[in-house]
């Protein structure tokens, strides 16, 4: 019978040692995933960590606690000891139990999480399909956020209140997300990306305007109308139903028909739009290459008397 109680023991011994030494393996496992996390923040690549933790909690078995396997030929009670282990073991296993059922309550309340932040992203779509773009007969007040073309051809941005905090934010989150999906990141010349602006802080849409090597790239965020320079390594595709929004920014142009403006005409601009905020009337609506045009009344507000520009600059393409 001492034989057979320090054979139990030797055998417990054992496995508390193999279970142990799991245990803090899996310890090292999420330690290190912390330190990738800590180490990953502020970076713009997109993040794996968080995968990587639901694969380590959904991979890693719950390990049973059957430390002694019976036979027909154990006795059923050996002493006291024994029977304290079984007691243990009992309690181990609600214990495992409790933490099964709380990793499946997790589960369960991240995929209602991800349906209700599915639907918020799909109210606040069509929120954006109803509002984005420039309409006819509409006087906005923007921004002038590029120099003119010689094609007589300009970028403005809206500046009507409430743009930024309720627009431009609530994109920058959406996109954000998305670029955990692993299938956006390979990015085509004529893809709509997206990445962080330098100058804003936030996410943005935008498009490749040049590229100047095979890992810098030149872009132009299509909600705000300016241009960046980017590594190619920080653009992910945007999702299909975020790029099919109309560009927020507007894509103006003097011309219904392409012109080749003198500088004269580029400074004129210049002087008459820098830092300030216009009013913009949409007089026209034209595509070009799978491009939306707004043509319209461009003027000063602050100014007395105001100073139609669109005139201004027609007066250098009768010239052309």
């Amino acid at each position: 019978m001492d034989v057979v109680l320090t054979n139990c023991e030797k055998e417990i011994q054992a496995n508390l040692t193999q279970l142990k030494l799991i245990t803090d393996a899996y310890q090292d496992i999420l330690g290190s995933i912390k330190k990738i996390k800590d180490s990953s923040e502020g970076l713009t690549l997109p993040s794996t960590t968080e995968e990587l933790i639901t694969l380590l909690i959904k991979k890693t078995p719950l390990i049973p606690f059957n430390i002694i396997p019976r036979d027909e030929k154990e006795p059923t009670v050996v002493n006291n000891t024994l029977n304290t282990g079984s007691s243990e073991n009992v309690n181990d296993k609600k214990a495992n139990n409790q933490q099964l059922s709380k990793v499946q309550q997790e589960t369960s309340s991240g995929n209602n999480s991800d349906s209700e932040s599915s639907t918020k992203e799909d109210i606040f779509i069509e929120k954006l399909l109803s509002t984005a773009g420039g309409r006819k007969g509409v006087k906005y007040q923007v921004e002038v956020t590029s120099a003119l073309a010689k094609d007589g051809t300009f970028w403005a941005c809206n500046v009507e209140a409430g743009f930024i905090q309720d627009k431009l934010e609530p994109l920058s989150d959406f996109l954000k997300k998305s670029t955990r999906d692993r299938s956006l990141w390979n990015v085509d010349k004529n893809d709509m990306v997206c990445t962080k602006s330098l100058s804003y802080g936030l996410w943005m849409r935008a498009i490749i305007i040049k590229e100047y090597n095979n890992e810098k790239v030149q872009i132009r965020f299509v909600d705000v109308g300016k241009m960046e320079d980017c590594l190619l390594s920080r653009l992910t595709k945007v999702p299909l139903k975020l790029a099919e929004v109309p560009f927020m920014a507007f894509n103006c142009r003097f011309f219904e028909k392409n012109l080749d403006l003198s500088y004269e005409a580029k400074w004129t601009f210049s002087d008459l739009t820098k830092k300030k905020i216009l009013n913009f009337t949409v007089e026209n609506l034209i595509q070009d290459n799978n491009l939306t045009y707004l043509v319209g009344k461009l003027e000063t507000i602050l100014d007395s008397p105001t100073v139609n520009i669109t005139e201004e600059i027609r007066k250098f393409g009768m010239c052309v």
